[in-house]
């Protein structure tokens, strides 16, 4: 079997939108194995535009979400490069132990995962090498298998599986713990790849040695699938539905492999064929258009293929042995760009119950904190003015608001200064919210809340797009006619979070969620259960998200008007149904549009 050179995600090749010359365009970066290079080619011309020198043998390279960093593992260097795409130059190199293959970056850009096969021949020193992304150092070291190989993280980034080739096992390590959940035997060295579906509840890995590809319950850590070949397969990717896997057939050492299957994951049975380059080593799928691209190591060739039909429309030559491939957003925002969105308590999920819609517009932030009062009931405040104080700052003044509730015949507000609140950026998936109410003061570390794929990329201005987005602040329409209340939409996937800011009868703001609201059938309307939720007090330390209730409420349907500017928000709310038309809120220039 032709598996000596290829280490599981080994290479790779990232299409993204990078900022360039001020000019977004789609780049490749292609980390090519047998030089000490990254190639950039420019994806609209196919022109090369940048070789970036990095260490010897560069394998596996990933980008962040945002495609501002690429990371290079060099095999023969023991090191990670890390490579500023803005400027296409290398800004940081990680010492991480010897023989690194494959890597992994979690959503934020916070954590970058390495698996190091460790030092010939006896591989005793191989473990995952944590890297932090902020000071490009090691900050930790997770034990594994014998020769870990490659990496699939959740998409949530709190389990990262490990294909280890000597122990012939998939380690599962609890990435907030650093411990082993769990080791899951596979019969045969796990030389091969893993991928892992949007939902994160199956992993499928490749065992070239056995000719089988098996499937992972994640919920279990159990092998419930399994399917034997009658060729070599090596590289694995999954498309955005997680009902299709591609996986390439390497071929012999005699004689190389020339063929990408296309499996159902329901039956894990082969449903088409396409020929591709010699000896394909990596396959990598956009889930924007569900394109799949191919890289054939033997004719240095990546091979373009429409997801729809299974036909090769392309064929791009690259330098020599490109291993493998992923795919970057279509358009990248650098870091201190945009922040609009909901973001939740760094780590993901450490205190589920508790939020921050922010809205970016210009240089201001308009952000709403759902959290509670010291009695437990839903409270939320308003920052309606957080002003830029720096590259990655904005404060502003906080306020508690009380209000008609959503039946009244007519309606007012009310503002009451509480306190401030300062958001700090690290990254443009991470950063700090400190705030200060009522006299007390505390600082939160905060990420976005990922809830599907694929996530928006937000930017200042410019056009929506062939997909539509729906993610922003949204006030009664016509704009001003009830200035007090809202609802801020988080729109990923086929998925609506929307989170309705509003008051009680007693005139006390409360808020209400719902959490998945779910595309009909047309496309343009979107509902879901609403819930009232109570938790503990928002200063409470520590904060404890068993705490947290929800309460079903309701119901809720937003239909969206084609212009994507008008909606129609229906609700019955405690037995009281009403409909009321919305629109975006509009308070600086330019807006900001999701793609």
């Amino acid at each position: 079997m032709r598996h000596s050179i290829h280490l599981a995600a080994l290479g790779a090749l990232f299409l993204h939108a990078a900022m360039q010359s001020l000019q977004a365009a789609p780049f490749a970066y292609v980390a090519e194995a047998g030089t000490s290079r990254v190639r950039v080619i420019d994806m609209a011309n196919d022109a090369v535009v940048a070789h970036i020198g990095v260490g010897h043998g560069p394998r596996s390279l990933v980008l962040n979400r945002m495609g501002t960093r690429a990371y290079v593992t060099n095999s023969g260097e023991a090191t990670v490069s890390v490579i500023e795409t803005a400027s296409n130059r290398v800004i940081a190199t990680i010492a991480v132990g010897e023989s690194p293959a494959g890597i992994a970056v979690n959503s934020t850009g916070t954590r970058i995962y390495v698996a190091r096969s460790g030092r010939y021949p006896d591989y005793k020193d191989g473990a995952v090498a944590v890297i932090d992304g902020d000071t490009h150092t090691v900050i930790a070291t997770l034990a594994a298998g014998k020769v870990p190989r490659a990496l699939a993280l959740t998409p949530d980034g709190t389990r990262l599986y490990v294909a280890n080739v000597v122990s012939e096992d998939i380690s599962v390590i609890d990435t907030r713990t650093h411990l082993i959940l769990a080791t899951i035997p596979v019969g045969s060295p796990a030389e091969g790849d893993l991928a892992i579906d949007a939902a994160g509840s199956r992993v499928y890995a490749t065992l070239p040695f056995a000719a089988r590809l098996i499937a992972i319950d994640t919920t279990t850590q159990s092998i419930v699938g399994s399917m034997n070949a009658s060729w070599d397969p090596l590289a694995i990717a999954l498309d955005a539905a997680g009902t299709r896997a591609y996986v390439t057939d390497v071929g012999s050492d005699f004689v190389a492999g020339r063929t990408l299957y296309v499996i159902d994951t329901a039956s894990l049975a082969v449903v088409a064929t396409v020929p591709v380059g010699s000896a394909p080593r990596g396959v990598f799928v956009d889930p924007s258009n569900g394109r799949i691209y191919v890289m054939g190591t033997e004719s240095d060739s990546v091979s373009v293929i429409d997801g729809a039909t299974h036909a090769v429309t392309k064929t791009l030559p690259v330098g020599r042995f490109p291993l493998s491939m992923g795919i970057g957003p279509a358009d990248a925002v650098p870091a201190g760009g945009n922040y609009q969105g909901l973001w939740w308590n760094s780590p993901a999920g450490s205190e589920s119950g508790w939020g921050v819609n922010l809205t970016h517009q210009g240089d201001i932030l308009f952000g709403t904190w759902s959290t509670y009062d010291a009695d437990g009931s839903a409270l939320w405040l308003v920052m309606p003015n957080g002003a830029k104080t720096g590259p990655s700052t904005y404060s502003g003044a906080l306020f508690r608001m009380t209000g008609s509730p959503p039946d009244a015949t007519s309606f007012a507000s009310s503002a009451t200064p509480v306190g401030n609140a300062t958001f700090a950026f690290t990254q443009v998936d991470a950063g700090a919210f400190t705030y200060t109410v009522n006299g007390t003061t505390q600082s939160k570390s905060i990420v976005r809340y990922e809830f599907a794929t694929p996530m928006p990329v937000c930017t200042a201005g410019g056009r929506t797009g062939a997909t539509p987005s729906y993610q922003d602040l949204w006030w009664r329409a016509p704009a001003g006619s009830q200035p007090g209340w809202g609802v801020n939409i988080t729109h990923q996937g086929g998925i609506l979070f929307a989170t309705w800011f509003t008051y009680d009868a007693n005139g006390k703001a409360q808020w209400l969620v719902m959490s998945k609201g779910v595309r009909s059938a047309a496309g343009n309307a979107y509902s879901g259960a609403l819930y009232r939720m109570t938790g503990p007090a928002f200063d409470a330390s520590p904060w404890n998200p068993t705490q947290v209730t929800a309460t079903p409420a309701g119901t809720a349907t937003f239909i969206l008007d084609e212009d994507l500017e008008i909606a129609t928000f229906s609700y019955t709310l405690d037995g009281v149904s009403r409909s009321q038309p919305i629109t975006r809120y509009v308070f600086s220039s330019p807006a900001t549009v999701c793609r």
